[in-house]
């Protein structure tokens, strides 16, 4: 997942030069967009293990 590393490298780099709410606000995208990627591989995985037909 280079995204995840980078984001970390982005918010990592220098804190103090975000507000508390933009951190807050980034912080919540990114893990509603992690959360949207865990639930796509979990509908791919359950479309595979579904029987054909």
């Amino acid at each position: 997942m280079r995204g995840h590393r980078i984001f970390i490298m982005v918010i990592g780099f220098d804190p103090s030069r975000y507000t508390s709410y933009y951190t807050v606000q980034w912080a919540l995208i990114y893990l509603v967009i992690l959360k949207l990627y865990e639930i796509n591989s979990d509908l791919q995985n359950l479309m595979k293990s579904l029987p054909e037909g």
